[in-house]
C-alpha cells in the first residue's frame, strides 16, 4: 500500500533489499520528503543488484514499538541500511498497541509517513476509494528484485490474491518461494521431559497432551496465549482449511476446487477449527 503524497506503504517487514527495492520506485529527488518521479537509472532494471542511492535520500517511516525489545536510535540495521543504500529513515515511534489506530489516523488526516510496514491484506481496503494511497503495483516497475522472484517462483496467480476490483494492489506482499510459518507454539520440554510426555505433532495429540499435563497439574493453565488468541488461531487456520487471527484480512481464500474466492468464516472447516478450540476450553486446557 503507497500513500499518496510519496508512493510508499510496505506490506512486508523491511528488510535492506526489500527497502532499497522500494525506494528505486519511490525516487524522492533530495533529502526531503518533496515527491519526485525521477529515479536511479543506473539500476533501474537490474535485478542482483543491491539499490544505492547517487545522492542522500531521507524517507519518513512509521515504526511498531514492540515492548519486547523496544526501539534504540543506535541500532545496527538502520545504520547499515545508510550503509548500504545510502538512503536514511526518519521513524515514526508508535507503540504496537497503537499502531493500528494511529496509521488509521494519520492516513485520514495525510500526516501519515511515506513508509508504513506491517500491513496486512485487507487493512488498506479502507483508504483505496478516497485516494489517500496509491497501488504499490503501477511501480513494481521499478522494483526488479522483486519482478525477478516473482518470475523466477511462478507467483504471478498468488498477486492477485492481494488484487482489488479494479486490478491492481496496495500493499507489498513478503515473497517466500516455499510455503513458510512464520510463527509456531512454544512448549515447556522440561515439563514433557518430566512425565515421558512426546512432544506433539499434530492438533490431536496436542489436545492429548494439554488434557495429561491438566490431570498433572490440575492448578496449571496448561495454554497460555498474550497474544487474544489471534497469533494461535493464525497458525491454527490453515491446517484445518481456513483462515483467522492476524492473516484474516477481510476473510476472503480462494477455494482451488471451485475457482473463486469463499468467505472463510462460513465454510465447515472454518466451524472445525472453533469446535476444537472450544473443545479445549470445556477441557479446561
Amino acid at each position: 500500500m503507497m500513500r499518496k503524497r510519496l508512493k510508499g506503504l510496505v506490506a512486508a517487514a523491511l528488510t535492506t533489499a526489500m527497502c532499497a527495492s522500494l525506494l528505486v520506485g519511490c525516487g524522492s529527488s533530495s533529502s526531503s520528503t518533496k515527491t519526485d518521479t525521477s529515479t536511479d537509472t543506473a539500476t533501474v532494471g537490474k535485478a542482483n543488484v543491491t539499490f544505492k542511492s547517487s545522492k542522500p535520500l531521507t524517507f519518513s517511516m512509521l515504526f511498531n514499538d514492540s515492548p519486547t525489545y523496544p526501539y534504540k536510535q543506535d541500532w545496527l540495521l538502520f545504520q547499515q541500511i545508510k550503509k548500504i543504500t545510502n538512503v536514511s529513515l526518519k521513524l515514526t515511534v508508535v507503540p504496537m498497541s497503537d499502531y493500528i489506530q494511529k496509521r488509521s489516523l494519520l492516513i485520514s488526516t495525510g500526516d501519515a509517513p511515506e513508509i508504513m510496514p506491517k500491513t496486512y491484506p485487507g487493512q488498506e481496503t479502507s483508504f483505496i476509494s478516497s485516494g489517500a494511497i496509491l497501488p504499490i503495483s503501477d511501480y513494481v516497475k521499478y522494483m526488479p528484485n522483486f519482478q525477478k522472484k516473482v518470475k523466477d517462483w511462478n507467483m504471478q496467480d498468488d498477486l492477485k490474491s492481494i488484487m482489488q476490483d479494479n486490478g491492481k494492489y496496495y500493499v507489498l506482499p513478503g515473497l517466500h518461494q516455499t510455503p513458510v510459518q512464520d510463527y509456531s507454539f512454544a512448549m515447556r520440554t522440561d515439563l514433557l521431559e518430566k512425565n515421558n510426555l512426546k512432544v506433539p505433532t499434530t492438533y490431536e495429540e496436542l489436545e492429548e497432551t494439554l488434557k495429561k499435563i491438566k490431570e498433572l497439574y490440575p492448578n496449571m493453565s496448561p495454554w497460555s496465549d498474550r497474544f487474544l488468541f489471534a497469533s494461535a488461531l493464525n497458525i491454527a487456520a490453515p491446517t484445518f482449511g481456513a483462515t483467522y487471527g492476524w492473516n484474516m484480512g477481510n476473510g476472503e481464500m480462494f477455494d482451488k476446487s471451485s475457482d473463486k474466492f469463499i468467505f472463510s468464516p462460513t465454510t465447515k472447516e472454518y466451524k472445525n477449527m472453533l469446535q476444537y478450540f472450544s473443545g479445549l476450553v470445556k477441557e479446561n486446557c
